[in-house]
């Protein structure tokens, strides 16, 4: 595989993803960047090196997989899907294999789990924490209602159910509830701003609704995620306050200290 030495992601031969990867080489250019190397439209994961618009270099790591919208039988007239599928769906023993999704142990590569929405020319990003180990052989569905909005916007952020089904028997998060964001192509690079430091702080999924909403009306300054900005705290800091308050959700937003009491 040609991952540029990108060893820490199980790849994947012959997936005929060329339409969906230019999409997303693509929008790096739409979004002001350009691409210095992309390991093409045959392997998965699609690894890029990207020379984002303040001159940065980022590696992205990019499960890249089919969104859009068909009329089904039996499923309601105004739903898209995002079709979670590489390989031999109906191969049962290759799916139950494990799939993980793959995070550079040092940091410095971006993981982004997407649907490259051509019809409605957008991209649709799902949590890769929370869609880690890959559930192959899936869909997400979502509505008409959400992607009208986000061509609208450029960027709209929703919550989903995450419910248990026949594959799994619990919820995949302990909320019951999933974070999505859509954004347009000239976005591309404000979303990989968003998603590494969703990443890096680990974010559960209402906060990372609150992180990615923050950012919905304006895009970041100088790698300053919105939640930095917002509470005048550092990335170590929220980190260290999420690390103290594993599961208390939105209340550990609220419960964080305010600025006039972390400054002197």
């Amino acid at each position: 595989m040609n991952d540029s030495g990108r060893s820490y992601a199980r790849p994947y031969e012959r997936v005929q993803r060329r339409p969906h990867h230019v999409f997303g080489e693509d929008a790096v250019a739409r979004s002001g960047g350009r691409v210095l190397f992309t390991s093409g439209p045959d392997s998965a994961p699609l690894f890029l090196g990207i020379e984002d618009d303040a001159g940065e270099r980022v590696g992205v790591c990019a499960y890249v997989f089919m969104a859009n919208r068909r009329v089904t039988r039996n499923r309601p007239a105004d739903e898209h899907r995002l079709q979670i599928r590489y390989g031999d769906v109906n191969d049962a023993a290759w799916r139950s294999e494990s799939h993980p999704v793959g995070f550079d142990p040092l940091g410095v590569d971006v993981t982004i789990v997407v649907g490259a929405h051509l019809e409605a020319d957008l991209i649709v990003g799902l949590d890769p924490l929370v869609y880690n180990p890959l559930p192959l052989g899936i869909s997400v569905f979502f509505k008409d209602a959400e992607i009208d909005e986000a061509r609208r916007s450029g960027w709209h952020v929703w919550e989903r159910d995450n419910i248990s089904s026949v594959r799994r028997s619990s919820p995949r998060t302990e909320f019951g509830v999933e974070t999505l964001v859509a954004v347009s192509p000239d976005r591309f690079l404000d979303y990989l701003r968003f998603e590494r430091t969703a990443q890096a702080l680990r974010l559960d999924p209402p906060l990372r609704f609150r992180a990615a909403f923050d950012q919905s009306a304006s895009k970041p300054t100088s790698g300053v995620h919105a939640l930095e900005g917002e509470y005048l705290l550092s990335t170590q800091e929220i980190l260290n306050n999420i690390r103290e308050r594993p599961s208390s959700g939105w209340q550990s937003v609220a419960a964080w200290p305010s600025s006039t009491s972390t400054t002197s």
